[in-house]
């Protein structure tokens, strides 16, 4: 081969490479959920385990360390399945489900617990509702207290088949409804309402009497998209007014109008889901329509992909996540080219329904190889939250433990609601390489062990807020800790070889030797000799460790540094 044939097969390698990177870059910023099913047990909790709380707690947590595991980061969770509650409600009775009887209290709170458990995990956790279904069966329940709506309030209910449906058009309908699910986001530090079957059954629904008490003329399909519309209106302005930081987002069917390769049950003419306008008007966050179909490649008549790239033109800029049926035999063995779709079509996320199709975590086929961060919502909050303060890295051994303050409040007043902690073992950290981020945690979290440190591991942590803004990082490197011995006990200084431009000259290591263990206490003093910030005040055990500091902008007026390790007391100069 002569050099102008290699150049050309060089050039063309390329190019084809070019073209697959797209699908196989993990993006930061995904949403990855998965619908958690309550209604009969489908996913938690088992039917065997009616009655037994801790059975069911151990059990919740299984699933969620799993769900973290797979690197999805947001759980919706069902706890209104049936007009029911798994949760405290002053308004709906508990769900059978927890402890074999409508009614019953169970003995604790699942979706307290839920909250707690995703939380630390550093999952989102969305409480998902289906909103104007509330019982199925044919027949009322049982009295209870509070009692079920189909009994308190009887004449609000329509039979659809088997179904009872709260009729939509009756105002004091929407009124219950916007009541219950407000107490539910008051009461819970859930991240988001998710709402479900916030629609009609279907276009045959026989509410006639309702349309002629309160149609006023108006021709009924307009009516009913006009009712929902309003209810939807209604919860997000109660809602957003008691949890300025809450997001709210809806679960409409698959086909909002019928387009080119996507045929058949439309949500805004059949069941009077006009989600777009949702979008459009603000009053909803995001939308995870239930596009349940195959891939037209793979001989779908309904081409997912389209659908997909159909929702996400008409979004009004809000999210879109594609939901994703694993059930179905023409979707599972295909999942992992569906993520590729949503990338390619420029989706916000996917969400999979339900959990029990993908616990086993192989149908995604390594498109989740990274963790991501949910995308940020610019249009609720564009402000920044401030970086963590005093992040310092201990390195002993093969082991490195990160440190940090919770960042100063932003200037709307956000504090951190998560963390995220970057690790690079090469030139320095990206904050937009999602291979980089190596965890996700809670803002109660404030250090983090790597079990796994090389020598020219590096480190950076940044604060998000609610709506996943993310902040300037807090960096430092290990560099002086792996460069050998400080003779104990002693204190050095130096200038990290990795400094990111960001923190500049700013940046200073002090690392230390503690020569046996005790209790080791660092300093930084001022001129009088007063302290200013302790740095270290806690048992060590003998090894090298390292404090990253920001001189100029978090430690002004530093004169010294004071360093104690048992009797021996060392005081020098803070560089200049």
């Amino acid at each position: 081969m002569n050099f102008r044939d290699f150049c050309s097969a060089l050039l063309l390698c390329l190019f084809v490479q070019a073209i697959a990177l797209p699908a196989q870059q993990v993006p930061k910023r995904e949403f990855r959920g998965v619908w958690l099913t309550t209604l009969s047990g489908l996913d938690w909790p088992s039917p065997a385990d009616r009655g037994n709380a801790e059975k069911q707690k151990s059990a919740l947590k299984s699933i969620l360390d799993n769900i973290a595991r797979m690197k999805l980061n947001a759980v919706i969770f069902q706890v209104r399945s049936r007009g029911n509650a798994f949760y405290f409600s002053s308004l709906e009775p508990w769900a059978a489900e927890l402890s074999g009887s409508l009614g019953k209290n169970p003995g604790w709170d699942p979706l307290e617990f839920a909250v707690d458990e995703c939380h630390k995990r550093g999952l989102e956790i969305h409480a998902w509702v289906n909103v104007f279904k509330v019982w199925s069966g044919g027949s009322i329940p049982s009295a209870t207290k509070p009692e079920h709506v189909t009994r308190s309030h009887p004449a609000w209910m329509k039979m659809h088949r088997t179904e009872f449906w709260l009729d939509p058009g009756i105002p004091d309908v929407r009124t219950y409804t916007v009541t219950v699910l407000t107490e539910l986001a008051e009461r819970y530090d859930i991240d988001a309402l998710h709402l479900d079957y916030v629609r009609y059954p279907d276009a045959d629904f026989n509410d006639a009497d309702t349309w002629r008490l309160y149609g006023s003329g108006t021709e009924k399909a307009k009516w009913r998209r006009e009712n929902i519309n309003t209810f939807m209106r209604d919860l997000y302005m109660s809602v957003t007014r008691i949890k300025p930081k809450m997001k709210i987002g809806s679960a409409p069917i698959g086909i909002y109008k019928n387009i080119s390769g996507a045929q058949g049950w439309e949500g805004y003419t059949a069941l009077a889901q006009d989600a777009r306008l949702w979008m459009r008007e603000g009053y909803q966050d995001y939308v995870a329509p239930q596009i349940y179909w195959g891939l037209k490649s793979h001989g779908s008549a309904i081409d997912f992909e389209a659908l997909v790239g159909d929702w996400k033109q008409n979004s009004s800029e809000k999210h879109v996540y594609a939901g994703m049926a694993p059930y179905k035999e023409n979707v599972k063995p295909w999942l992992a080219e569906h993520i590729d779709a949503c990338r390619q079509q420029r989706a916000d996320g996917e969400v999979y329904f339900r959990y029990e199709h993908i616990r086993d975590g192989d149908v995604f086929r390594n498109r989740y190889t990274s963790h991501a961060l949910t995308p940020a919502m610019h249009w609720r909050d564009n402000i920044r939250p401030n970086p963590p303060r005093n992040f310092i890295v201990e390195k002993n051994g093969t082991t490195a433990t990160l440190r940090w303050s919770p960042p100063v409040k932003a200037v709307d007043g956000d504090n951190a609601d998560m963390y995220a902690v970057y690790r690079s073992d090469e030139a320095g950290i990206h904050l937009e390489d999602a291979a980089q981020i190596v965890a996700v945690l809670p803002s109660t979290q404030t250090t983090w062990t790597d079990a796994r440190v090389e020598e020219r591991s590096r480190y950076a942590v940044t604060a998000l807020d609610r709506f996943r803004n993310e902040s300037d990082a807090a960096e430092v490197t290990t560099s002086i800790a792996a460069r050998g011995k400080i003779p104990a006990p002693s204190i050095s200084f130096a200038q990290p070889a990795l400094a990111s431009s960001d923190a500049g000259d700013d940046l200073l290591l002090i690392g230390y030797e503690v020569s046996a263990p005790g209790n080791v206490r660092v300093r930084l003093m001022d001129e009088r000799g007063a302290e200013v910030v302790i740095l270290v005040d806690e048992m060590k055990s003998p090894g090298t460790y390292l404090i990253g500091v920001e001189r100029g902008r978090l430690f002004e007026g530093i004169a010294s540094v004071l360093y104690e390790e048992g009797t021996h007391r060392i005081l020098q100069p803070f560089p200049n």
